[in-house]
């Protein structure tokens, strides 16, 4: 079962509300939210049922007890402004083929809101990204890339996700300070050693360009030319993986949990040209779309054991 440690402080913050601790655990108890402990810090560790992770992050358990108390009502889906980036998809590995992603704007981290979106990040790929083999994330901060105009007029960027031979291009993965090939990352980096099993059969591996040059090697690491800090206002959230209704439903949770932060959201059009599993196509993500669902007045009534005018 999942973990997740929660600042209460912060999650009285985003709730607004004064109740103590004893009272917060009660109300988390109420929503299926079992306390385990508190950390070094002071910070709650909540153990919750895998079908709920949307609470992966302090923001998506503050959004549940916000309908406990009846602040918040219906259902709320964030708003996304057309988009400005485009992820044209351009030969990447057969193994790994869907990618999804957003652009986020307007954000105001300080080192909690970073260390939670860095724990959402990690609880998500060991969760629905099954340690990142079905799907990964990769958080950038969108200053430090350069996108290839798509237009004369210059009002369009766009990111490759592709290929590339395992002894390819270079780049500075994070917490190094040389460049360093996708083979070299995965024989020499820490965390290329952690996640070389899943890309190392690959003929191809995964790598997401921008006119700069190579900035992400998914699923295993990111670019340091693109690392976000406190300082970073506004993010490209990239995801790879092996099926596209899992990775759209991750970025979803990232999104839900940023714009819980008075981050606003904006889509991305994802080009699949003729090679990719469903062939030639344009996805506009993120995926916000609802479900409805019909259910009978007698259905409810015998659920609820009660009768209904």
């Amino acid at each position: 079962m999942p973990v997740v440690d929660v600042d209460p402080d912060e999650l009285r913050t985003l709730v607004d509300t004064d109740r103590s601790d004893e009272e917060l655990r009660a109300d988390l108890f109420a929503l299926g939210l079992e306390f385990e402990g508190t950390t070094e810090e002071g910070d709650f560790q909540l153990e919750f049922a895998p079908d709920r992770l949307d609470r992966l992050s302090v923001e998506g358990i503050a959004r549940s007890l916000r309908y406990q108390y009846g602040t918040d009502r219906g259902v709320y889906v964030p708003g996304a402004n057309d988009a400005e980036w485009t992820i044209a998809v351009d030969g990447p590995p057969a193994e790994r083929p869907y990618v999804t992603g957003a652009i986020v704007r307007g954000l105001d981290l300080d080192d909690r809101a970073l260390d939670s979106l860095i724990q959402l990040q990690e609880k998500l790929h060991a969760t629905m990204g099954r340690k990142r083999a079905k799907g990964a994330i990769g958080i950038h901060d969108l200053v430090a890339i350069k996108g290839d105009a798509l237009t004369e007029e210059g009002d369009g960027n766009s990111i490759t996700y592709t290929g590339i031979d395992p002894e390819g291009d270079t780049f500075v993965p994070l917490d190094s300070d040389r460049e360093m090939t996708p083979a070299e990352v995965l024989e020499e980096h820490p965390t290329g050693e952690t996640y070389a099993d899943i890309v190392s059969e690959y003929d191809r591996y995964p790598a997401i360009y921008d006119e700069l040059g190579l900035f992400s090697f998914p699923p295993v690491i990111n670019g340091r030319r693109t690392e976000v800090s406190t300082e970073s206002r506004e993010l490209l959230v990239e995801l790879t993986g092996t099926d596209q209704w899992t990775i759209d439903r991750m970025c979803n949770i990232i999104c839900y949990a940023l714009s819980a932060r008075g981050a606003t959201i904006e889509e991305v059009e994802v080009e699949y040209g003729e090679s990719s599993p469903e062939g030639e196509r344009t996805l506009v993500r993120p995926d916000f779309e609802v479900e409805t669902k019909s259910v009978s007045h007698d259905r409810i009534e015998t659920m609820l054991g009660v009768d209904l005018d």
